[in-house]
């Protein structure tokens, strides 16, 4: 019917597969992937030297390297229910940290570099971890980390920034959107 074509075609989750069945085993992360996680975490440290330099709060980012550290802890030996909730901050943080940020800081080229790396996480988890109902993050991430690099080459090129926000902002993207 007309009606169920448009719920398909405007549905918020287009990407997530159906829920695995209880025997299901999962699959291993790719190679790909695995690598991704890695330019991931060392680009964190990238970031936070970045903070430091500039004389800015790193809390935010060392929250999320250790979260990323403790991801790798993640087995597909454990069960779907466990490695789902091991994964709870970080669907806590995207629901509130973009606004928490913003509101502290404003719309300045860190905060937005800050959120789009935790945008990335949720996109990594997404392909590290498809069969726990990660999907929605890809889907959700994927929009605000294209906006977020939008504004800050849009503030770059405008020179209404002292400094390089070019440096930080070449990794934040790479390899995601192809994902």
């Amino acid at each position: 019917s007309q009606f169920g074509d448009f719920i398909a075609e405007s549905s918020t989750f287009p990407t997530a597969p159906p829920s695995p069945s209880p025997d299901h085993k999962p699959n291993q992360p790719r190679k790909e992937d695995l690598e991704a996680f890695q330019r991931t975490i060392n680009q964190l440290a990238k970031v936070e030297a970045h903070l430091k330099q500039n004389k800015e709060d790193t809390k935010l980012v060392q929250q999320l390297a250790s979260f990323m550290k403790g991801a790798r802890k993640i087995t597909p030996i454990q069960s779907i229910s466990d490695q789902f909730d091991r994964l709870q901050p970080l669907r806590t943080w995207l629901f509130w940290l973009p606004v928490m940020c913003l509101k502290q800081n404003g719309v300045s080229p860190s905060a937005l570099i800050v959120i789009a790396h935790y945008y990335t996480a949720a996109i990594l988890m997404e392909r590290l971890f498809p069969e726990i109902g990660a999907a929605y993050f890809g889907s959700l991430s994927i929009g605000p980390v294209e906006e977020i690099a939008r504004r800050l080459l849009s503030i770059n090129v405008s020179g209404s920034l002292d400094g390089d926000v070019q440096t930080p902002l070449l990794h934040v993207v790479p390899g995601l959107v192809t994902h």
